[in-house]
């Protein structure tokens, strides 16, 4: 999954879409993100997607050879929304927790609360 979404990125940023909240450009960031998702359920704890960039080069830059030539942009592309990630959920994960201890034993997370965390501070 993590290999299939990097493939996905590196080919979005090569033509030009970067991440971004709308359109194409939320495609690209929500592939990134959700390969730093499943790299953190793994163990991963730095940024990792950029050399994970670096097989799809190896692997397709021989017939796709514009990757080669934007190799650089495309990582620090990837690595800059993999950090920017982190710290969407390090936010959002404080906030969280904060509206936990907040409730009552046996009380559920209004829903309200619950959108604001993902429509606002982005929290997947």
């Amino acid at each position: 999954m993590i290999a299939d979404h990097i493939r996905a990125a590196v080919f979005l940023i090569s033509d030009g879409v970067l991440p971004g909240a709308k359109g194409r450009d939320s495609v690209c960031r929500l592939v990134i993100r959700r390969a730093a998702r499943f790299g953190e359920k793994i163990g991963f704890t730095e940024p990792f997607l950029g050399d994970v960039a670096d097989a799809v080069f190896e692997v397709m830059g021989g017939h796709y050879t514009e990757l080669l030539d934007k190799a650089d942009v495309i990582k620090r592309t990837i690595t800059r929304e993999e950090e920017r990630f982190r710290r969407t959920m390090d936010a959002g994960l404080a906030e969280l927790n904060a509206m936990l201890d907040e409730l009552g034993e046996g009380e559920l997370l209004p829903g309200d609360k619950a959108f604001y965390l993902k429509a606002t501070l982005g929290l997947p």
